[in-house]
């Protein structure tokens, strides 16, 4: 299934089902779905255990994907698409050049306002 990367987060701790460590990479994606106006979104396990899962931790948002999933439904392989350009990259991910300044405020003439009370 072709999705594209929009996040990802490190996963490493211990089950409190089974007791044993779970280590990999979860990847938030979107892609195209028939019904959705717009596309759909999921998040994807990548087990540390997998041949894949070195990909995984290489990967960026807005990276075009193709996920393969066993009988199970559980990840079996991932491939890289393709990279997108600088130019394609989502604009939130830059930070911008420079800081912008807070706009001054006036002071405000209490006299002006409506419904101000009077100081005697």
């Amino acid at each position: 299934m072709k999705m594209t990367v929009r996040g990802i987060q490190l996963v490493d701790y211990i089950s409190k089902k089974t007791g044993n460590p779970v280590k990999g990479v979860t990847l938030f994606c979107s892609h195209k779905e028939q019904g959705v106006d717009g596309e759909m979104t999921e998040d994807v396990f990548v087990s540390d255990s997998l041949d894949c899962a070195r990909t995984a931790y290489f990967l960026k948002p807005g990276i075009l994907i193709d996920v393969e999933y066993n009988r199970r439904g559980y990840v079996a392989d991932l491939r890289v698409l393709n990279v997108p350009s600088k130019s394609e990259e989502p604009a939130t991910s830059e930070a911008p050049s420079e800081p912008k300044e807070p706009a001054k405020k006036e002071p405000v003439n209490q006299e002006t306002l409506p419904n101000a009370k009077k100081a005697k």
